[in-house]
């Protein structure tokens, strides 16, 4: 794999350049958005998508899918994880990996994967359970009440989510109960 940093931040592209200045090329750190970026069809990919929102990353993902349909994906984003997740399953993304990481007093969930472009039996599910198998139980149980919180109040404008909350209410049974 070839290593390239992009980000719209002058800021954080500047810094990237402090720390990274032995390691990687200058030439591979680029103050674009990603949606400019040209990829090299000629080697192995793998985006690493983080610190963004889901609806940017489904926007990036739409269009380097589109470059390297056979790439790898490491995504993480902090907000609006369950359109993420429905928006994966529904292009066929299967995840190999699935991580629930609490940081900063924040959770992510990072999905490692690509998507399989035959069919969809595999896809990653929109409502998690290996992630939260793979997880501290006490970690699971906080995400997912946090979770059920959170939908609570989406129901109240919109009842879509009723489905969602009912399946973090089965979880939250089986994890609080380990």
């Amino acid at each position: 794999y070839e290593v390239h940093f992009v980000d719209q931040v002058p800021v954080i592209i500047e810094k990237l350049k402090e720390i990274l200045s032995t390691d990687i090329p200058r030439d591979n750190i680029h103050l674009k958005s990603v949606l400019d970026l040209k990829i090299d069809n000629n080697k192995k990919n793998c985006f690493i998508l983080a610190g963004i929102g889901s609806h940017l990353a489904i926007k990036m993902i739409e269009h380097l899918k589109k470059q390297k349909p056979n790439a790898d994906f490491i995504i993480s984003t902090h907000k609006n994880v369950f359109e993420l997740r429905t928006y994966l399953n529904s292009q066929n993304f299967v995840a190999h990996k699935e991580k629930l990481v609490f940081e900063n007093n924040q959770f992510y969930e990072i999905f490692y994967g690509k998507f399989n472009l035959s069919t969809s039996k595999d896809a990653i599910e929109i409502f998690p359970s290996q992630i939260f198998d793979n997880s501290e139980s006490f970690t699971s149980q906080k995400y997912i009440q946090q979770n059920i919180e959170l939908l609570k109040k989406k129901i109240k404008f919109e009842n879509k989510y009723k489905q969602q909350l009912d399946h973090l209410n089965e979880c939250f049974k089986k994890y609080s109960s380990k």
